[in-house]
């Protein structure tokens, strides 16, 4: 497996081969529907609940031996891993954090996140994972300026389907709370970030698409400036995350 930050399973690899890796769909379902919980969030494995059911099913199978990569975010290999799966993957995790984790003081207003360039922004799903990532470093009510380019729109049928079937970013997170669809817990992640945060997308997304999904298109980071400068003043707070998908900050 590879090990790098995951939205909601905390980091990737390890015990992931084992569930989601060789589980049933009802398994799957079962697991990510706990993404809803406050503890299920990237860079995070404490109190986990995803994790946490993925550890728990990696030892009923007690897997003999397992190899993990970390890798950079160039896709290049930076550490190997291998032996007793639990134990080899924490080693991994631990290069991981000194990678990807980007210790920060305090939230700020402002949060501008570049998804990273292709293929990280070919669509709004697979983008979506910078925000999840600038969400952890932007104050209750602040603003993302998310910057993707998402030529393939939105990505993903199911999640398409879930976007352009709601008014409100309530009606997501109440369809899923009713039962969990994978490809619409990711409509339900953006619902659920658009009700903390404001969003604004720099992208070649259509503007009607960008609405249904309750962000602010604009045409360009000069735009998108000149709007925060009006609401937050000359010198609000902002930190840049050039890397969004893979750079995860966390307040020390």
């Amino acid at each position: 497996g590879v090990i790098v930050p995951h939205y909601f399973a905390g980091f990737s690899g390890g015990r992931k081969s084992i569930l989601p890796g060789i589980s049933g769909r009802r398994t799957i379902e079962g697991n990510h529907s706990q993404m809803v919980h406050s503890n299920a969030r990237s860079g995070n494995l404490k109190d986990n609940p995803v994790h946490q059911e993925m550890q728990e099913a990696a030892e009923k199978v007690g897997v003999d031996f397992n190899i993990n990569v970390v890798t950079d975010e160039n896709h290049q290999i930076v550490e190997i891993v291998a032996g007793e799966l639990l134990t080899s993957w924490q080693q991994g995790v631990e290069v991981c954090k000194q990678i990807y984790i980007c210790p920060i003081k305090k939230k700020a207003d402002v949060v501008i996140a570049s998804a990273g360039g292709y293929p990280k922004d070919i669509n709004v799903y697979q983008a979506q994972k910078a925000l999840e990532n600038a969400c952890q470093a932007v104050k209750l009510g602040g603003t993302i300026i998310l910057l993707a380019e998402c030529a393939e729109g939105y990505g993903e049928a199911t999640f398409e389907k879930w976007i352009e079937e709601a008014n409100t970013p309530d009606d997501i997170i109440n369809r899923l709370q009713k039962k969990f669809v994978l490809g619409g817990h990711k409509a339900y992640a953006i619902a659920k970030l658009t009700k903390e945060v404001e969003v604004i997308l720099i992208s070649s997304l259509p503007s009607d698409k960008a609405r249904k999904l309750f962000f602010i298109p604009m045409e360009n980071i000069s735009q998108a400036l000149n709007y925060v400068k009006g609401k937050y003043g000359e010198d609000f707070q902002a930190y840049i995350l050039p890397s969004g998908n893979n750079t995860v900050p966390q307040i020390i």
